[in-house]
């Protein structure tokens, strides 16, 4: 029963100054939404060869990897990200 009572007094501690602090700033216009924000694009195209003496036949194997997402710029201190991969 103990943890348990820990973990609602550190979310506690942590949380009520982030709240309190959110309230007590000046709005901002929700443009800064996206006048902030950034795209984010990283790719990588990678060739593996293998020709082993212990296999018949030698291995060639060509990955595209990219990575892909949007960050938000700040509004009354929260900002997002989304973002995904594929390979």
């Amino acid at each position: 029963m103990k943890p348990r009572i820990l973990k609602y007094a550190v979310a506690l501690a942590v949380g009520l100054p982030a709240l309190a602090g959110g309230v007590a700033q000046a709005d901002e216009p929700i443009s800064n939404l996206w006048d902030g924000g950034k795209i984010i694009l990283d790719t990588r195209l990678r060739h593996d060869y293998v020709d082993k003496q212990s296999y018949p036949q030698e291995s060639h194997a060509t990955t595209f990897r990219a990575r892909y997402g949007v960050e938000t710029g700040r509004w009354n201190g929260f900002n997002a990200l989304v973002e995904g991969e594929s390979v």
